[in-house]
């Protein structure tokens, strides 16, 4: 686009816009009435108002919870049709345009329809209008201490149209997406605190983000499922609760004990919740901005604690969180003097409240935070764990070293002093058995038929040597895989028990069988020999069994009878 068109197409939006605040006017003169009637009270006595019109001063909701606004329209009709935009009212209105009923907020019975933080609409019938004295009727149904109607405006609807959409879109739907929005952060800190990081901060951000989002729901629920007074109590409670819960939030972030802080607070949660209980309906607005300055404190005090722990510890944990808090307070404040707009101003009530936008914000920068955290704190376990992987290799390498040049050259010597006789192939398994264990798991993953081949052929020639018949046998599909590690305590387990047979038993004759079970591999084993004594206390030989056994998930049992007779079974076997 040239800078020509580009100047034209500002100066055309620019004089429409001019056009369109042109074509409505604000209306500020009415007049009311507390006539209890269903219909457009016409011969009621009305009284002059100004709008914005509050019902506080005169506590007008003590003659009754309903009243008539006449507002009056000019007498010739407009070209255009026209529309009456309510920008802001409490709590509920019914329309009517010269006695013709065209709209309303809702439902005018207890609960009342909730209109406070939604603007309202009501496109003017073309076909409604008289030669002269027309009017627009407001009825409008409010609670003791909610009652007020801000200035309306009339104008042709499309002028007015986009107010009304601006309005919408920032006071509704903005209001329910920040609603997910925080409301998600809270889900994602509780699968974060379930399934990767059970630390109280993350548990305590949960239950904040989770009051906030349903402090949000004040904001755009128009039909609430209670009575009112107990959705006013359960909302601003959830508030002052939230305000607890950033606190340990915090606390436990950093790491900070202090517990009398937080038992002064909660127990000024619980006065807060007790408080709004038995207050009358009518004083809950005052008693909520009473506590409600009492977070505002809170805030404070936090963000001035975490900005003092930052310059003492250079903690960065405490410097963005005390920055979040900073905003959101700031934002707090902003909104907590809105309230003090006199009535007499053009913008009473009609300004935004920023801290609905504010603090959702807050809680996707923490859960990015807290995200980015955790996974720095994994990298450097990761880091460490492969720092001390290498430093158990070196010094598994060193041991072996030390041991094959010490022991092992002893073993060595022993094997050929005593060449010929049954010590050597004892000296020639301990040396065996040393490298092993220095070297760690080294059995190999692979069919369980051929491992077995290998160790029951083992099992039967040291059984042999020691002039004891080994049978062995087995039950298992062939192409049955087991991981190295299964494989690894296999052997050691087969191995001891051949082994404490030959040594202990005198027996003459042994059997060894494996079956698969389900789908846990059970082994057998028994001997003539001796057996165990009564109450014989396990040595290291039989220890090493069972916790080899639980450590692939199963268990090692002993079983009464001649000689000797157990049972091991391995569930985790397989590889992955």
């Amino acid at each position: 686009m040239s800078p020509t068109r580009l100047c034209m197409t500002i100066l055309l939006l620019v004089g429409s816009q001019a056009a369109a605040e042109n074509t409505w006017q604000q209306l500020r003169v009415a007049e009311t009435t507390m006539e209890a009637s269903d219909l457009p009270p016409l011969g009621a006595s009305w009284q002059a108002v100004t709008l914005p019109d509050q019902w506080f001063k005169d506590q007008r909701w003590e003659r009754g919870l309903t009243g008539w606004y006449r507002i009056a329209l000019p007498d010739k009709q407009p070209r255009r049709q026209q529309a009456l935009y309510l920008q802001r009212i409490s709590t509920n209105v019914r329309v009517y345009f010269n006695e013709q009923y065209i709209g309303s907020g809702g439902r005018f019975d207890e609960p009342v329809a909730r209109n406070m933080h939604r603007p309202l609409f009501f496109p003017l019938p073309t076909s409604g209008w008289h030669s002269a004295n027309n009017y627009v009727y407001v009825h409008l149904r409010v609670y003791p201490g909610y009652a007020h109607l801000a200035a309306a405006r009339l104008g042709d609807v499309d002028a007015l149209r986009p107010f009304y959409d601006q309005q919408h879109f920032v006071q509704v739907t903005l209001s329910q997406v920040f609603f997910a929005v925080v409301l998600l952060t809270a889900a994602f800190g509780a699968i974060f605190y379930a399934f990767f990081d059970r630390q109280p901060s993350n548990l305590y951000f949960t239950l904040t983000a989770l009051g906030w989002s349903i402090y949000c729901l004040n904001l755009f629920i128009r039909d609430i499922p209670v009575p009112a007074k107990m959705w006013w109590v359960l909302i601003h409670a959830n508030l002052e609760w939230t305000g607890v819960f950033l606190v340990l939030f915090v606390h436990r972030l950093l790491g900070a004990n202090r517990p009398w802080i937080e038992r002064c607070l909660i127990a000024a949660a619980c006065i807060a919740t007790i408080t709004y209980a038995f207050t009358p309906l009518v004083d809950i607005n005052a008693t909520v901005r009473v506590f409600h300055l009492g977070l505002l404190m809170v805030v404070a005090y936090l963000s001035v604690w975490l900005f003092w722990h930052y310059a003492r510890t250079r903690n960065t944990d405490a410097l963005v969180v005390g920055i979040c808090l900073l905003v959101v307070g700031a934002l707090g404040v902003n909104d907590f003097l809105r309230q003090a707009v006199p009535i007499d101003s053009p913008h009473w009530k009609t300004p935004y409240y920023l801290l609905q936008f504010g603090a959702p914000m807050m809680f996707i920068i923490l859960a990015s935070y807290i995200t980015s955290r955790y996974v720095t704190a994994q990298r450097r376990a990761a880091a460490a764990e492969v720092r001390q992987q290498i430093a158990r290799q070196h010094e598994r390498e060193r041991i072996f070293q030390d041991l094959h040049d010490d022991v092992g050259a002893k073993l060595l010597t022993l094997v050929y002093r005593t060449e010929g006789s049954d010590n050597q192939a004892l000296a020639r398994e301990a040396l065996h058995e040393i490298r092993e264990i220095v070297g760690g798991h080294t059995a190999q993953a692979g069919l369980l038929a051929e491992i077995l081949f290998a160790y029951f052929h083992e099992a039967r020639q040291r059984c042999s040597d020691a002039d004891i018949s080994l049978t062995t046998s087995h039950d298992i599909p062939a192409n049955l895989e087991i991981s190295g590690e299964c494989s690894y305590h296999l052997a050691k387990i087969i191995r001891e028990l051949v082994s404490n047979t030959i040594k202990h038993s005198n027996a003459r004759a042994a059997e060894l069988s494996l079956r698969l079970d389900g789908d846990v591999l059970v082994l057998r084993y028994s001997d003539n020999g001796e057996g165990l004594p009564p109450n014989t206390t396990p040595g290291l030989g039989l220890t090493g069994l069972r916790r080899r056994c639980q450590s692939m998930d199963g268990q090692f049992e002993l079983h009464e009878g001649e000689g000797f007779a157990c049972q091991a079974t391995i569930r985790r076997w397989s590889i992955g």
